[in-house]
């Protein structure tokens, strides 16, 4: 288990952060940018030892426990927490290989590429080994960067939005690689994403991250189905609060509807088709709700016919219901709570 504790005013930014992660899981700090999540890797990696009220304890084992500024306080080269940064280098002066191993036990090289080579397989950097990053694409520096991670075996997997620079498809390739890394080491990663899909794809659990408060910790179904506040809601994808024929206000998110009415499931809207657009892989409708209401978009299959100027009924999927000042409230009464139809 990776228990960590931080609490710091550093003029306008506060950081007051409570975090358990089992070992050998994947947790995701989520959230806006500047809410402190790159802050909470360097707290833990050891890199800000002017931290005040900190501690870190894994597996039992305390590499950090400071009060008032004092107290203990492992060097980071002493953790085995291994921190990747957004954009991080290799050694110019270094071959891939040389990079990869820097920093290791002292173990010849036969040694290294044994227990290596299955990740530099996984990673396509075995032909590049006896390069200089300089002949490298981005895409392969950021592959040998996460390696030399592994490398160093480390209990902990520290990423700070490792892959943020790279397109789509080698995003997923080294997601998946990562993913295969931890299920083999069975080390504990800690990923900072500014990327829902991302941290849902990826993570056993989210911990969402706003102006350095732990706002909501879940599994990411239970976030989507769950979310506290209308706040987290929208960090999650909702886009509107819309109202149901008793008035209630629910969260609609664009991709957890169907068309046509569906009481059983969930509240009934109806609107008129203003327009439609491809998005990934499938299709965009948007709506303008009856009586001149709020404009919506749906998610919905290319195989959908849906015409602008059409009337239509659709159906929110299982919504989070919230009072007025924006808190979550429960709807247990409701025929779709704990359908098992109702899950998108």
């Amino acid at each position: 288990m990776l228990e960590f504790h931080c609490k710091w005013n550093r003029g306008t930014f506060h950081l007051n952060v409570e975090l358990s992660v089992p070992t050998g899981s994947i947790c995701a700090l989520f959230g806006p940018s500047a809410a402190g999540k790159t802050t909470i890797l360097k707290a833990m990696a050891g890199f800000l030892p002017d931290c005040p009220d900190a501690s870190l304890q894994v597996d039992g084992e305390w590499l950090m426990k400071r009060t008032a500024g004092r107290g203990l306080f492992v060097p980071a080269w002493k953790r085995r927490l291994m921190y990747v940064e957004q954009g991080a280098q290799l050694f110019p002066h270094l071959t891939v290989a040389q990079n990869i191993f820097y920093g290791t036990p002292d173990l010849d090289n036969s040694h290294k590429a044994s227990w290596m080579d299955p990740w530099l397989e996984e990673f396509g950097l075995r032909p590049y080994l006896h390069r200089l990053p300089r002949e490298l694409s981005g895409g392969l520096v950021q592959r040998a960067v996460i390696a030399r991670a592994i490398a160093n075996r480390p209990r902990v997997l520290l990423l700070d939005e490792p892959f943020s620079a790279l397109d789509e498809e080698l995003r997923r390739v080294l997601q998946d690689a990562v993913l295969h890394v931890q299920r083999e080491l069975c080390c504990t990663v800690l990923l900072v994403t500014h990327q829902l899909t991302e941290a849902q794809r990826m993570a056993d659990t989210i911990c969402m991250i706003v102006d350095g408060e732990t706002v909501q910790i879940g599994k990411p179904e239970e976030l989507m189905n769950e979310p506290r506040t209308f706040q987290n809601a929208q960090l999650l994808g909702y886009t509107h609060l819309l109202r149901d024929s008793a008035g209630r206000r629910f969260a609609f998110h664009p991709s957890r509807v169907i068309f046509g009415e569906h009481p059983h499931l969930g509240p009934v809207q109806e609107g008129m088709v203003l327009g439609q657009f491809p998005h990934q892989g499938e299709r965009r409708v948007r709506v303008q709700l009856a009586d001149g209401g709020e404009i919506v978009e749906l998610s919905t299959s290319i195989a959908e016919d849906i015409q602008v100027g059409q009337s239509v009924r659709f159906t929110a999927v299982r919504p989070p219901y919230f009072r007025p000042d924006g808190l979550s409230v429960s709807l247990d009464h409701e025929p779709w709570k704990g359908s098992r139809e109702a899950s998108v």
